[in-house]
């Protein structure tokens, strides 16, 4: 059971990866109601009251941030790839510290780390991590390490994401957008996976969604997609239809399923939204975007 504590106060939120385009977004909602801090490494292109740099890898400086903003929720919204593992046996493990001693919590962003021969993975599946033959196991490693290191302490929260999509508050279109209208108006083709099956998030329900985890008692893993299960292919096709950009230089490709298994390659994460929509059929969670939930057979 998760237990409403709708109607809090204003509190002081900590966003670890403030800069992103999430965490740019998150700091813009969040600011109207609750006291918001962020953290930059280098690109600091959204300006809260409080910014700090931060370099996430250096031992005790995670720690000095939170000792004196003294946060009472810290979302967790960064991503380095290439020192993922190394940032949570670090920065993660400091906040993890802090938040188990004081009166507050981590709502900590993960992604699709799934592996095996299913789609439509449901809350309850426990993050394995990938050989190091995957080309991405660096990242996905650390996703996982930190994932089950939030998830020790029950009083914390995973959200589990999909590709990231839409326009954002700052009528912005995500990245993977921008640069394919910049191939397409350079003539360039597209190559994208037609047998990669993926569900996938709109940036403004994440926002309002993160925002409505805020104010509740959510414990545990939530998967935070709103579309239906649909390949890479199939998907940018039709968000670039949406918005009136020609489709004919993207081309379909297929990963050979041997070369994906050989390469601990798993060619659907899809995820069940179905917790979620409980969540807001109950009136557990508001959103002003459930239309853009699809017919799915994973409710």
């Amino acid at each position: 059971m998760h237990n409403f504590i709708k109607g809090v106060g204003r509190l002081k939120v900590l966003i670890i990866g403030a800069s992103g385009f999430l965490g740019e977004n998150l700091s813009y909602i969040l600011k109207k109601k609750h006291v918001v801090y962020g953290t930059y490494f280098n690109n600091l292109t959204f300006n809260l009251d409080t910014m700090y740099q931060l370099d996430a890898c250096k031992l005790g400086n995670t720690k000095r941030i939170l000792e004196e903003i003294k946060p009472e929720i810290v979302v967790w919204s960064i991503m380095t790839r290439s020192t993922e593992t190394k940032i949570m046996e670090i920065a993660l493990s400091e906040v993890l510290d802090y938040t188990r001693t004081s009166n507050s919590r981590v709502i900590y962003i993960s992604t699709d780390l799934f592996k095996g021969e299913g789609s439509y993975y449901k809350e309850d599946y426990e993050a394995k991590y990938f050989d190091y033959k995957n080309p991405y196991a660096q990242y996905f490693n650390g996703k996982v390490l930190g994932e089950q290191m939030v998830l020790e302490d029950k009083k914390n929260t995973v959200v589990r994401i999909g590709m990231i999509y839409g326009l954002d508050y700052f009528n912005n279109y995500d990245k993977r957008i921008n640069h394919m209208r910049e191939q397409i108006n350079s003539n360039e083709k597209i190559e994208l996976s037609k047998n990669v099956y993926k569900t996938y998030t709109n940036i403004r329900l994440l926002v309002e969604i993160i925002k409505e985890l805020i104010e509740i008692d959510y414990k545990g893993v939530l998967h935070v997609v709103n579309t239906r299960r649909l390949s890479i292919y199939d998907f940018y096709k039709e968000q670039l239809e949406n918005i009136g950009i020609k489709t004919d230089l993207l081309t379909a490709t297929f990963v050979d399923e041997s070369e994906a298994h050989e390469n601990d390659l798993c060619l659907d994460t899809s995820m069940s939204f179905g917790k979620l929509l409980m969540l807001i059929e109950s009136g557990q969670i508001c959103t002003s975007y459930n239309t853009l939930f699809t017919n799915s057979p994973q409710k």
